[in-house]
């Protein structure tokens, strides 16, 4: 891959910032009443997809159409290999950090001997941010970079010793499950090894992304269902399902990169893509729920992908998107960011009227939560301060 030029695909960001909005509208609808079913997550074993399904697998698509784009800037500034590689893996090794701690956070006691659930979000948000803030572009003088991350880690450190979880506040900090940030860090992780390994090699792509759907269906069939030890930490890779979102985005990005000069059979390419999961979904529905959901969601990630690509590069349509540019170049931001209003209002105790928590009041107001999320966001990159992994 380093002997590819990069290209610079600017639909890519605008579908990671319009991805990033919808995710923190659906999931401020537990916050509303009389919602339907229809925008919401399918309950287990519901035979149809909601609005709210769609959102997360169309983010895990995106991270794999950027893959091949990082490694090439990368290759591009002289990075050695060996140094992507170490890149790669502490990104991911973070990512399981963040996610382990907002699960706990979820599962949180108010009886903890410090603090409660809200105030230990709060501290845990903070920590995050002294962390993993880009202090290099950020105003604050370089002598207090180090010493402003050293307290980050002891306030995280601080924080999963004094956690306390479940109803009767006996549960130590432990990693429940990986969160969606530690699903996303393991899709990560799979697939840019794969790009390290194969570059632009369209088929070779083809065949992994064939390999995660096949392990999917072993997971959904029985034989991969439970993970022996020392494997399970590595459950969600081997396992398929949450790869397979990613490796879809990055057959499409593979596919940007070998026809972009050739706009109309990149597009058809792209379509042909979404239509063999629609098919193949289709044929496995009655077998595989799971897997068929797998499939449809894809094909969705993929014809919003072409739509956006169509209009942002081919059309050159560009500043409809601006708006909420900074959910897509600020991503982690924008995700963190509800981790510290959502228990400021617990604290205050401040709720809007229930008649604007309702139906489509109530969903305008989630929106507009979105919209003021992404704004604060846009208002902190601009300043300098903006989380980077």
């Amino acid at each position: 891959m380093s002997q590819e030029r990069p290209i610079r695909v600017r639909s890519i960001d605008g579908l990671r910032a319009i991805t990033m909005l919808l995710m923190i509208w659906v999931n401020d609808f537990s916050t509303l009443t009389g919602v339907s079913k229809w925008l919401k997550h399918a309950p287990s074993g519901a035979n149809f997809i909601g609005f709210s399904d769609l959102i997360f697998p169309v983010f895990l698509f995106v991270v794999g159409l950027s893959i091949p784009f990082s490694i090439m800037a990368r290759d591009n500034a002289n990075y050695s290999r060996s140094s992507t590689y170490f890149h790669i893996a502490m990104r991911t090794c973070w990512l399981l950090v963040i996610g382990v701690f907002i699960v706990n956070y979820e599962n949180a006691s108010n009886d903890m001997p410090v603090f409660n659930q809200a105030w230990w979000s709060i501290f845990m948000t903070l920590g995050v941010f002294m962390i993993w803030m880009d202090w290099q572009a950020s105003p604050v003088p370089e002598k207090w970079h180090k010493p402003i991350q050293v307290i980050g880690v002891v306030l995280l450190i601080f924080l999963a010793v004094a956690y306390r979880g479940g109803e009767d506040a006996t549960v130590r900090f432990s990693t429940l499950w990986w969160g969606i940030l530690g699903l996303i860090g393991w899709a990560y992780l799979a697939n840019a090894m794969v790009a390290m390994i194969f570059g632009t090699k369209l088929l070779s792509h083809g065949l992994a992304f064939v390999v995660f759907y096949v392990l999917t269906i072993l997971n959904f069939a029985g034989p991969l269902s439970t993970i022996p030890f020392p494997f399970t930490f590595a459950g969600t890779i081997i396992q398929g399902y949450i790869p397979a979102f990613t490796s879809a985005g990055l057959v499409t990005a593979v596919l940007v990169i070998n026809l972009k000069t050739r706009p109309l059979y990149l597009l058809s390419a792209i379509v042909a893509f979404a239509l063999i999961n629609i098919v193949f979904g289709l044929a496995i529905k009655p077998y595989y729920w799971m897997v068929y959901k797998l499939a449809v969601s894809n094909a969705f990630s993929i014809l919003a992908f072409a739509i956006m690509y169509f209009l942002v590069e081919v059309r050159k349509y560009t500043n409809w998107y601006k708006a909420i540019g900074a959910a897509g170049s600020a991503t982690l931001t924008c995700y963190m960011l509800p981790y510290i209003f959502y228990p400021l209002r617990t604290i205050t105790g401040w709720r809007l009227p229930d008649v604007l928590n309702t139906g489509l009041l109530g969903l305008i107001g989630s929106l507009c939560f979105a919209f003021i999320i992404v704004f604060i966001t846009h208002i902190a990159k601009k300043r300098g301060f903006k989380l980077k992994l």
